[in-house]
């Protein structure tokens, strides 16, 4: 928690065009920004927004007018919050990095708070979803994609034996999207490289994207709103893994 949010502009600074950003307007706030990199020019993840830097529980924040994407009418302050982060890193997962299309077979390992909106996400772009799949997978069953927002020995193993008896075909090969992180070390030969990839935020157009998504209705987020006075039970629940979809704190109800 703390590295979601959604708010108002109270004050613009001296460089920031009045015609772009809005006082009083509803905005996503987007976790990263282009001049933040870690190695070989990806995102520098613990060095975002709430991650290693100052986040929303701050009443007040300072970000550049770059980070900030108008909320669409009919997206509740709680959802446009999750998106920018929870809506972002399933999109482009889906959307980017998977390349999903109608048709496709896809397995999704983790249907949490992000996972789930990638299973609806996966639907919208015209791919059968799986979730489940061990002992089909044991007789032969094949999909094209997985997606793994666990990223454990056991789910990465499963994932990779998933798109394993496909047939290669360049550019487009059978992929395998780590998204999740866990302390395990997860063993792999260079081969299995060819055809998975590593992947965890993406860029601005996935939150325009997915805020558009909210707004029509397609995909729904499953959020929960509670004032900040419960910030601490709230995370409990979380270190205890007790916590289904997303909650949101929210400073003023």
């Amino acid at each position: 928690m703390g590295h979601e949010a959604c708010g108002m502009p109270v004050k613009l600074g001296a460089k920031v065009d009045k015609h772009q950003i809005h006082l009083g307007k509803l905005y996503s706030a987007l976790n990263l920004n282009g001049c933040t990199h870690g190695l070989n020019g990806a995102s520098a993840l613990l060095n975002s927004f709430g991650i290693g830097n100052d986040g929303s529980y701050a009443e007040y924040y300072i970000t550049t007018f770059d980070l900030l994407v108008p909320v669409p009418e009919g997206v509740p302050p709680a959802v446009a919050a999750i998106a920018s982060d929870t809506g972002v890193t399933a999109y482009h997962a889906v959307h980017h990095a998977a390349q999903v299309k109608p048709g496709d077979k896809v397995l999704i390992y983790g249907v949490g708070g992000v996972g789930n909106l990638a299973v609806q996400y996966a639907k919208h772009f015209g791919a059968t979803v799986y979730i489940e799949l061990n002992k089909r997978l044991a007789a032969g069953f094949t999909v094209n994609t997985t997606i793994d927002f666990v990223a454990t020995n056991q789910t990465f193993t499963t994932a990779m034996a998933a798109v394993a008896r496909n047939a290669v075909d360049f550019p487009v090969s059978p992929r395998v999207v780590l998204v999740g992180i866990s302390a395990e070390n997860l063993v792999f030969t260079t081969l299995a490289i060819l055809s998975s990839e590593a992947d965890s935020y993406g860029p601005r157009s996935a939150l325009v994207a997915a805020l558009d998504l909210f707004a029509k209705g397609t995909v729904r987020a499953h959020v929960s709103e509670h004032p900040v006075e419960n910030v601490n039970e709230i995370i409990e629940e979380l270190r205890a893994s007790d916590v289904l979809g997303r909650k949101v704190v929210v400073a003023r109800m």
